[in-house]
């Protein structure tokens, strides 16, 4: 994540100690008067233990691609691109990446149910 999201200047913690810095370090409001939802799944991924963290960030990182400015996934600006262009891209890019975080990890809380499932049918039938 600080390779791939040009972090390495915010902090020099790493690894699941940079979950934690970026979970108190985001804003309470990135726009006035809209509660941080990337605050929040900070705090959420901050609060997680490592097994389940490192289940859920496998899950969600390939979405978070569109929001780098090399990748393809990300909306392309023009040569000389306004302000505007920029917050509709970002807005975009946004909005692309949480739906499709949503859809990963509602697909892992499906695969979880399932795993319980699984497990409890077979310690009745052992």
């Amino acid at each position: 994540m600080v390779e791939k999201a040009n972090l390495r200047e915010l902090t020099l913690a790493r690894g699941s100690e940079l979950i934690n810095v970026l979970a108190v370090e985001i804003p309470e409001q990135l726009i006035p008067g809209i509660s941080s939802k990337l605050k929040l799944a900070f705090q959420v991924l901050a609060e997680f233990e490592l097994s389940d963290r490192g289940l859920v960030q496998y899950r969600i990182r390939p979405h978070l691609d569109g929001l780098t400015p090399k990748e393809a996934k990300t909306p392309k600006l023009t040569e000389l691109p306004s302000v505007q262009q920029v917050f509709i891209n970002l807005k975009i890019a946004h909005i692309e990446s949480v739906r499709n975080c949503e859809k990963g990890l509602k697909q892992l809380l499906s695969e979880s149910n399932q795993v319980w499932r699984n497990l409890w049918i077979a310690a009745f039938v052992l």
